[in-house]
């Protein structure tokens, strides 16, 4: 039997074992030992691996079958294309089971890929306080950005690791599915590696401070099914209350970082801190609102504070706290306003009605009012405490100022008296050392150069002197340190002196103007500093009709001024 003969019956015998239309293994029968010689056998199986599949048949293996020897045969053998994984080859020779076998390598598909959360993202059922109770006010809605903050990551797919099928060619693994996350507004993307799971993702970070905004697929809000994220800085609702939970936190510590539009109330016992402007087209009836930009508003019956304006239509037991100006320009009653600047103007109505309100304002703007019950303002308070305390403060630090100046002088006096003595009693070098210390000491006295440069100078004269000048030096330095306690001094009083300027100025700009009408029994109180002007109504039924024109003056105070 020749060699072509005993392969064509070893290929007669061949099985194939697909999967996904890639033949991935191949068995084959070898014909008993007795019916072929052992070299022709050898030499069959050498010709199938290298014409049909490619693969050279290892030396040692041949020779051993060539042997007669009755094993099996196993060793890999490397695919067509070198970056892919070699097949296995077997060859059992042994009596009971002949059979060459041919393995590839399945493909392992591609990992998909995953995203992981980094902030709190999910509505919640109400936070659980330190006293065990639960606010069901604070429902996590709107999740709160730092600009720079990573918000998510998003492990990419990986492509997979191809197969190789029993002639030694490519099979494409899967690649891994993506997560489609759509990058939104406010936020950017930074592509990274990942050493320890060898996998790239992307950094979805904030480019801004603001709200987070989710997109997700479907009812299920979770990692898996979330399709964009943005940060954005304009918010808007409908009611304040339940259904939404707090804008921003409570307590103050998180804050609403956004321009915000209420489309109807702020209602009771709910907070809202903002960053931003707020408008609020309802009623304001909130525990606590708090707004670092302006706040325009329907009706406000609690309290509210704005960095910068508040503007409103009508006030009941409100107290309004603004950094710049409160507006009202429809009705006030039984309201606590402070604020640099007050104005109430009539929008739509004839008159504005005023009663039971304190003002504490700077300057203040009243036109067509009708002041019922009592109306009083304190005009400039905060100025006049600020300037107190700052008078002290002045007085305090000339006080110390000249105590430090007369102890200087003492010192400065015992100091001469002693270099007068040293200079002489020492020897010539000594006395060139005691006038290079009288040369420092001018300086320090007439301030020619720094502190630090005076340290500097008197310690390296001290390490130059012979020990018995170094007590000069130490006195010397002594008087520096008192030097610098009154240079300190100095600029501490120039500070505060600046800053009694600026209030000084401020003041000057304190101006109460107001016409109107008393009616019932109104009153209008103004007091700035120690003086009061009373305005009452008439003993009887009649409306008083009031024109109030008052300035500042910082020699007379508050004085009446003509219109013009």
């Amino acid at each position: 039997m020749s060699v072509e003969d005993v392969v064509a019956q070893i290929l007669e015998t061949s099985e194939e074992i697909e999967q996904d239309g890639h033949t991935l293994r191949v068995v084959m029968d070898l014909p008993p030992l007795r019916e072929v010689p052992a070299d022709i056998l050898a030499d069959a199986i050498s010709e199938i691996m290298s014409e049909e599949y490619q693969i050279e048949l290892p030396d040692d293996i041949r020779k051993s079958i060539k042997q007669g020897k009755v094993q099996e045969f196993s060793f890999l053998a490397p695919a067509i294309e070198q970056e892919l994984r070699p097949r296995s080859v077997q060859i059992n020779c042994a009596p009971e089971v002949r059979t060459l076998v041919i393995q590839g390598e399945l493909p392992l598909n591609g990992l998909d890929g995953f995203v992981e959360i980094f902030f709190e993202y999910k509505t919640r059922s109400g936070r659980i306080k330190a006293d065990g109770s639960i606010d069901f006010r604070d429902i996590n809605r709107f999740p709160q950005a730092q600009g720079g903050q990573v918000l998510l990551r998003e492990y990419l797919p990986t492509e997979g690791l191809p197969g190789t099928n029993v002639k030694g060619f490519h099979i494409r693994p899967e690649p891994g599915r993506k997560i489609p996350v759509k990058c939104g507004e406010g936020v950017e993307i930074e592509e990274k590696f990942d050493d320890e799971k060898e996998r790239h993702f992307l950094d979805y970070r904030a480019k801004k401070s603001g709200i987070i905004v989710l997109q997700f697929e479907g009812d299920i809000k979770g990692a898996e099914t979330i399709r964009e994220i943005s940060v954005r800085n304009q918010l808007e609702v409908g009611d304040v209350d339940f259904t939404t939970g707090n804008i921003g936190d409570e307590g103050g510590e998180i804050r609403c970082k956004a321009d915000v539009v209420i489309n109807g109330d702020i209602r009771g016992r709910f907070a809202v801190a903002v960053d931003g402007q707020m408008e609020v087209k309802g009623a304001v009836e909130g525990e606590r609102v708090d707004v670092s930009g302006s706040i325009v508003a329907a009706f406000i019956r609690s309290s509210v504070r704005a960095g910068n304006a508040i503007q409103v239509g009508c006030t009941r037991g409100a107290r309004l706290y603004a950094g710049d100006t409160v507006q009202i320009n429809r009705e006030i009653i039984g309201s606590e306003i402070q604020a640099k600047n007050f104005e109430a103007r009539p929008e739509g109505v004839p008159t504005i009605m005023i009663g039971s309100t304190s003002i504490k304002a700077h300057r203040v703007v009243m036109d067509k009012v009708t002041i019922r019950n009592f109306v009083e303002i304190d005009l400039g308070r905060d100025l006049f405490r600020r300037l107190g305390k700052l008078q002290k403060k002045a007085e305090f630090a000339e006080k110390r100022l000249n105590a430090l100046g007369a102890d200087i002088r003492d010192r400065v006096a015992v100091l001469g008296g002693r270099i007068r003595r040293a200079v002489n009693i020492h020897s010539k070098k000594n006395r060139a050392n005691i006038q290079a210390l009288k040369k420092i000491m001018s300086g320090i006295l007439k301030n020619e150069f720094t502190g630090e440069e005076g340290e500097k100078r008197l310690a390296d004269w001290i390490d130059r002197v012979d020990a018995s000048l170094k007590m000069l030096g130490k006195k010397a330095l002594t008087m520096l340190s008192l030097k610098k306690a009154e240079a300190e001094l100095n600029r501490e009083l120039e500070e505060v002196r600046g800053q009694l300027s600026a209030i000084e100025e401020e003041l000057v700009r304190l101006q109460v103007s107001i016409n109107g009408t008393l009616t019932g029994d109104g009153r209008l109180i103004i007091k700035c500093d120690q003086k009061r002007f009373s305005f009452l109504s008439n003993a009887g039924p009649a409306d008083k009709n009031i024109n109030v024109r008052l300035i500042y003056n910082m020699e007379q105070g508050l004085i009446e001024c003509d219109e013009d």
